[in-house]
């Protein structure tokens, strides 16, 4: 075997003989590089990313610390790390009044009100591409269910918010999926990464798709190597990473507290696994993957994606930046700021409290220092010294001191884009009318809509790279369940030939910039102008069960008529027909009803497509349609004789 054979076959990911110690690449230089060449050079890279970003990193431990309640401390750039704070005198308060907590948890909140349907528009006005592009739709509203993409959203929303960015994964798992013939279908899968285990070529390119490379390591427990890659590691290890741990704080006075704090902790039984991603470029046209379980290499090849398959989400994006910023680090100042007032505060109300005495010279003062002056305590003293203990008198607190606390709490929920009406349901003084608090709203939510804009931005892109997945990895045609096993019409067979179009849009508009209330509110309106009623001035029964659901009343199914019930059915039957089912007619079918139902189906766009795709089915329903309208039309004539006949015998 030639160098360049060994070489393709190894960027392809093939096995080499065993007793070949097998080139992998060669270098900048033309050297030939060996497994243990590309593991030190990785390795090397990798130390030189995690320094150059450890400033970074070191804000986001002081965020954690800060989210926690730890918040006595500081980055020292000097050391490279962080540190708390020395109180300059024991006494004095060193309290937390952590305001950063809850403002953050009410974004968040406010945030998962966004919802992320989405629908793929065909590429062309085909009926194919209509077909395909209604296949591809449902594709992706079955991986958002199978994935917990609710769950991951709620997760990426709090790393996020806690440091400014988190990380989508998808890879194509092979161990998922259907098994046929012994062998598994395989399947997409998608996690999520913190932005501590992601290590991008340049700091200063803002996307995934600048960076020529990026890094990903994570620490795994043995048991997780072997069932995420099939390795059995001997023995693992203690690697250092971080946690949050119980620390001590101090809230002065000598008293106490237990706050928590990020910090570096062992994590025993582990192992260190580095993925390289490399986009393809001149030297690599297919890209490289490159994955290190400990000290061994487990994967040279090819980039098995059109891309590096990370998709970022940010709290707050910043130009020419690939890490985004947290709301956190704009709102520490004002909580440290925040936390000195109302710690001066409790100063002055713990010396007030504390009763200081100012006592002749001379005086006897060790019961005083010991006891105070009790209720009812008896003082001796010595008339020839010259006076009683008597208390020291303070001003009162200046009015400037709470004015600047109700100025930070302001400043703190401004920065953080919410209000008092978003965070403890009040409204601020002064505002009292319903046109001000709606536009108080109004201004929130448009505020958080910028952060929700990036999120679904970020959604998007990945469900573009899902499709992209599974029409490179899905081989042959698939059959995917979408609803209950009792509804036929769930099932839907796909291959990799019917994603042909990559054009994803969002159900909804973004919900932060035309909130559920004020959908609610138009939607009242409309009906209180009669604009859902028919021409009889009748609301149909779809709206009012349309009315029930959204606003929220409870289940309008424990609500149906007949007549709702037999719509139902009749719009089943429609999907059995789309399935390949053909339903019969049913005694206990109002006809009326279901002649409507599949002749309103019949017209629409779907069955268009099913009469080309299965014209057999299409002609079942026609005929299925028939014998409903003939049914009708027989009791139609049958009333009118019986008409007729009573009107003779008058």
């Amino acid at each position: 075997m030639s160098f360049m054979d060994m070489l393709r076959s190894s960027i392809r990911g093939e096995e080499a003989p065993a007793a070949e110690r097998v080139p992998l690449d060669t270098g900048d230089d033309g050297e030939i590089l060996y497994e243990d060449d590309v593991i030190n050079e990785i390795k090397s890279e990798l130390d030189r990313r995690r320094n150059e970003r450890r400033n970074t990193e070191l804000q986001w431990v002081l965020n954690a610390n800060f989210m926690a309640g730890h918040q006595n401390c500081d980055i020292n750039v000097g050391t490279g790390d962080i540190e708390d704070f020395i109180p300059m005198y024991d006494h004095l308060e060193r309290g937390i009044y952590n305001r950063i907590a809850p403002l953050t948890q009410t974004r968040i909140a406010n945030l998962r009100t966004v919802k992320y349907g989405m629908t793929v528009r065909p590429r062309t006005d085909e009926l194919d591409d209509f077909e395909k592009a209604n296949i591809s739709t449902r594709l992706l509203r079955y991986t958002q269910d199978v994935i917990d993409f609710n769950g991951l959203m709620d997760t990426a929303y709090q790393w996020a918010a806690l440091t400014g960015t988190a990380f989508f994964y998808s890879w194509w798992d092979a161990t998922k999926g259907e098994e046929i013939g012994g062998v598994r279908e395989g399947d997409l899968s998608c996690g999520l990464l913190t932005p501590y285990e992601v290590f991008p070529a340049d700091l200063y390119r803002e996307k995934v798709s600048d960076q020529r490379s990026i890094i990903v390591e994570q620490i795994m427990t043995v048991d997780d190597v072997y069932d995420l890659y099939g390795v059995k590691v001997e023995r693992g290890e203690a690697i250092e990473t971080y946690t949050m741990m119980p620390a001590q704080g101090s809230g002065g006075n000598g008293i106490l507290t237990t706050t928590y704090r990020m910090e570096r902790q062992n994590k025993e039984n582990s192992v260190r696994v580095i993925t390289y991603f490399e986009r393809k470029s001149r030297k690599y046209p297919e890209g490289r993957m490159i994955i290190i379980i400990g000290e061994q290499l487990h994967r040279y090849g090819a980039l098995p994606y059109r891309e590096i398959p990370l998709v970022a989400v940010k709290d707050q994006i910043v130009a020419g930046q690939f890490f985004g910023k947290s709301v956190i680090v704009d709102m520490i100042p004002y909580q440290r700021a925040y936390n000195g007032v109302k710690n001066k505060i409790h100063d002055y109300i713990q010396t007030v409290a504390a009763n200081p005495l100012a006592v002749p010279k001379g005086t006897d003062v060790e019961d005083l220092v010991e006891n105070g002056l009790p209720p009812g305590k008896i003082v001796e003293f010595d008339p020839a010294r010259g006076g009683v203990p008597t208390p020291i008198s303070y001003p009162n607190l200046p009015q400037t001191v709470i004015a600047e606390e109700r100025k930070l709490e302001s400043d703190m929920e401004y920065i953080a884009g919410v209000s008092q009406l978003m965070v403890v349901g009040s409204t601020p003084s002064g505002i009292t009318s319903g046109t001000a608090i709606d536009n108080l709203r109004q201004i929130d939510n448009t505020r958080m809509s910028l952060t929700a804009e990036i999120f679904r931005t970020a959604v998007k892109s990945l469900a573009k790279q899902w499709l992209a997945i599974y029409k490179d990895w899905s081989s042959g045609y698939r059959v995917l369940k979408t609803v209950g096993l009792d509804e036929s019409g769930g099932v839907f067979t796909w291959c990799a030939g019917d994603i042909n179009s990559f054009d994803v849009q969002f159900d909804t508009e973004n919900e932060l910039k035309y909130s559920e209330d004020a959908q609610k509110s138009s939607f009242l309106q409309a009906w209180q102008m009669g604009l859902f009623a028919d021409e009889s001035g009748q609301v149909p029964t779809s709206v009012r069960r349309m009315a029930w659901d959204y606003l929220h009343l409870g289940n309008s199914a424990d609500f149906l008529g007949e007549d709702d019930i037999q719509k139902k059915n009749a719009q089943r039957e429609n999907t059995y027909f789309g399935a390949g089912v053909i339903p019969e007619v049913d005694e206990l079918d109002n006809h009326v009803i279901h002649a409507e139902e599949h002749k309103r189906y019949a017209l629409g766009m779907e069955f268009r497509l099913l009469e080309r795709k299965s014209p057999e089915y299409a002609s079942a329903l026609r005929a299925h349609l028939k014998q409903h309208e003939e049914i009708v039309a027989r009791a139609q004539a049958e009333q009118m004789a019986r008409a007729l006949q009573a009107q003779g015998a008058r």
